[in-house]
């Protein structure tokens, strides 16, 4: 999968706050001796149509969807969602590409979806690659 058509959390702490995010009434405690963590689709890889193909690679990898929500993002969920990189020079573009700014009101959204596996943290972020963050 490709980094930036997906986002993973890098953390046990950033799951839970980012499952929080998208999923905030529901219980994001893992089953079983199971990890939980969010897998997004983003915007453009949703505008393309990947999504069938991403979620396929998802439940071909082991992991199992335990919710899925899609939803347009403001400027506003953006600054929350990526509040440790507000500070970032790289910020306003991804503000503008998470919101969709380009495209006026056509705007498509994301795919926020928990997925639970053994080790999904890991596993996930194995699955997707290295972000442009993290190779920086």
């Amino acid at each position: 999968l490709d980094a930036n058509a997906t986002h993973g959390s890098d953390s046990e702490e950033s799951a839970k706050r980012e499952l929080e995010f998208f999923f905030p009434v529901k219980p994001n405690k893992p089953r079983n001796g199971l990890q939980v963590t969010l897998a997004l689709i983003k915007p453009d890889a949703v505008r393309a149509g990947y999504e069938k193909d991403i979620i396929a690679r998802i439940k071909y990898d082991g992991f199992v969807i335990r919710d899925r929500v899609e939803r347009v993002l403001n400027e506003d969920d953006i600054n929350k969602f990526y509040s440790d990189l507000k500070d970032m020079k790289f910020f306003p573009s991804l503000r503008d590409f998470m919101t969709e700014k380009e495209y006026g009101d056509d705007k498509k959204g994301v795919i926020a979806m928990k997925v639970e596996r053994a080790n999904a943290i890991l596993e996930w972020r194995n699955l997707i690659g290295p972000t442009k963050r993290e190779e920086n």
